[in-house]
């Protein structure tokens, strides 16, 4: 009889876990669909005024290019000394022109070091192409990388005006660079 009210005991216990752990799943996938806190609305991207400004200023077909140079370990970046320790290098190429500096500056100071292709997608998602890919999974980037995109229908870009990005990545002696540029079309 003892036997029977212990293993009584025992069922009863382990159904109370089991109910237990079945209603931590269950909150689990409720915050994991909705999030911890209330949504907030998504913001514009203030990176797609910043190259459209850049964009904004083209005067004729020539093609004006800002390249933002990503080495997260600074495997290419050469410090000054043998004793300086780098870590998430980052640069921007303007060509000495005003748009294009007004443009790195912004990109120094907002986009991601680490995560390039983020910054990739960002303006992919400027330029209203039908070119994109899912922060997901970011090995997708890959499939639009090493070649450019352009597009005549760029947020916020005045008519006429052309833009385009290229994703530079897995080329030899190289750091991912993402390359913006911009002319106005025919």
């Amino acid at each position: 009889m003892r036997l029977g009210v212990s293993l009584l005991k025992a069922s009863v216990v382990a159904a109370g876990v089991a109910r237990s752990w079945v209603h931590l799943i269950l909150l689990g996938a409720f915050f994991g669909l909705t999030g911890c806190v209330a949504s907030v609305p998504d913001e514009p991207d203030l990176m797609c005024p910043a190259i459209a400004a850049f964009a904004n200023a083209s005067k004729d077909s020539t093609i004006r290019s800002v390249e933002l140079i990503n080495d997260w370990s600074c495997n290419f970046y050469k410090g000054i000394t043998e004793s300086e320790l780098d870590f998430g290098c980052k640069g921007c190429k303007h060509e000495d022109y005003v748009p294009a500096k007004e443009l790195c500056s912004y990109l120094m100071e907002n986009t991601s070091t680490e995560f390039s292709y983020v910054n990739f997608k960002r303006v992919l998602d400027c330029l209203n192409t039908a070119n994109n890919f899912s922060l997901k999974s970011p090995s997708s980037a890959e499939r639009l990388s090493n070649r450019p995109i352009w597009s005549d229908h760029a947020e916020l870009a005045k008519p006429r005006i052309v833009i385009g990005v290229e994703y530079l990545t897995n080329v030899l002696d190289s750091p991912p660079i993402l390359k913006i540029s911009a002319r106005k079309g025919q």
